[in-house]
């Protein structure tokens, strides 16, 4: 898979909500948003944890 950037859309590897990548962190953490029933939830996962569902660009 390819690096993930910040607003790239990606789930987890056995599937589940749609979340929005807001920052990588130096060790390699991904920091994502996603809403369930209208409340914002984040959570820091490791990349590898990630499937990549589409490119985003937050440029």
């Amino acid at each position: 898979m390819r690096e993930l950037k910040a607003g790239d859309v990606v789930t987890l590897q056995s599937d589940g909500e749609y979340m929005t990548v807001e920052r990588i962190y130096e060790n390699g953490k991904v920091w994502c948003v996603w809403f369930v029933d209208g409340d914002i939830k984040t959570y820091e996962f490791y990349p590898e944890a990630l499937k990549l569902i589409r490119n985003g660009n937050l440029d």
